[in-house]
């Protein structure tokens, strides 16, 4: 091996880097012309293609922060609100004075008016809940099969959803009047005595609850209309071939595979009636003797009528609280257990 051999080999190993460098760059001279250009534009697109993803997330982040902040004003700032007033004294004019801690919270608790509509609401619940269930698992069965004739009959079942709750109150106020309203109208035509629908206790609640139950039951049939249109044709066919009966066939195939509906469903409909409070207020305003005096028109009251705002305010709260413990339950319960 000649000296200048060795010379080239030592270079080579000390210097790769550099070496390789000077390959790039003889390679760059030798497309200095408009190939060269070409190879060059192409890699700095790539490499701005590259850092684009980056730039175009945090640009949307810097876009959508004025819109996010305001979200979380009004969703989070009457939460945060009402726990402020929950720990203050108001006067009657509404001006909050010294901190009381957590009296507020005490004395709603310690009160049996307010305990009283708690229990109310969570019997309202008990029955709402499986009545409103079970008439729109029951509209979904029988409105299932596209036809023009189910496309009108759901339309029906959804109108009174899409009602102001308002307007339906005042509609079943006429229509359960003592003297001028069409159910006793009917009920005197076959010799019945005329029912004092909303001047007795359990007569009001039974028209309460009606009301709720039918105003919303078309809301509970869309949601399982849309679960069982997701119900897979093979494992009802399967079901039809093994000699399942029609009704077998709904309560051992199409019910546990509806789990995640119900739960869904059932979630809904606490929560509304939880906040039942526009009938009452517009047929009973809670009477006759507290029959219907549920937990949010009671903080109603307790607010705009007797001004204890920070009493009304610990109210809410801890009808919040007991929403999401009851909400808690129901979806530990109701959990889904198949999959299809």
């Amino acid at each position: 091996m000649t000296t200048g051999t060795r010379r080239a080999l030592a270079l080579d190993r000390s210097d790769p880097p550099e070496a390789a460098g000077d390959m790039s760059g003889a390679a760059d001279r030798e497309l200095d012309g408009p190939a060269g250009r070409t190879l060059s534009r192409r890699r700095r697109s790539r490499r701005h293609r590259l850092r684009r993803p980056t730039n175009s997330v945090l640009w949307a982040f810097i876009l959508l922060t004025p819109t996010l902040a305001l979200i979380a004003v009004y969703k989070y700032g009457p939460i945060g609100a009402a726990v402020w007033a929950s720990t203050r004294f108001f006067t009657v004019g509404g001006q909050a004075q010294q901190s009381v801690g957590i009296e507020n919270f005490h004395t709603a608790l310690a009160d049996g008016d307010f305990r009283h509509s708690l229990l109310l609401t969570v019997g309202f619940a008990l029955v709402k809940i499986p009545l409103q269930l079970g008439l729109g698992f029951g509209a979904a069965l029988l409105l299932f099969r596209t036809s023009k004739v189910n496309s009108f009959l759901r339309t029906i079942m959804v109108i009174p959803a899409v009602t102001p709750i308002v307007i339906v109150g005042i509609v079943f106020l006429f229509l359960f009047d003592r003297e001028i309203g069409l159910v006793n109208t009917l009920l005197h035509l076959v010799g019945v005595e005329k029912v004092g629908w909303l001047t007795n206790p359990d007569p009001a609640k039974v028209v309460i609850v009606a009301v709720s139950v039918w105003r919303d039951a078309g809301f509970t049939m869309l949601i399982y209309l849309a679960g069982l249109t997701a119900v897979p044709a093979e494992i009802l066919e399967a079901s039809r071939i093994d000699g399942c009966s029609g009704p077998q066939q709904v309560r051992r195939v199409v019910w546990p595979l509806l789990q995640r509906s119900t739960q869904l469903a059932t979630v809904t409909t606490t929560i509304g009636a939880f906040q039942l409070f526009a009938p009452i207020f517009v047929m009973t305003r809670g009477g006759p003797q507290n029959a219907t005096d549920v937990a949010a028109y009671h903080v109603y009251t307790q607010a705009f009528v007797f001004f204890n705002q920070g009493l009304a305010n610990a109210m809410a709260l801890v009808l919040v609280a007991l929403l999401i413990v009851v909400t808690g339950i129901e979806l530990y319960l109701l959990r889904a257990r198949w999959e299809y």
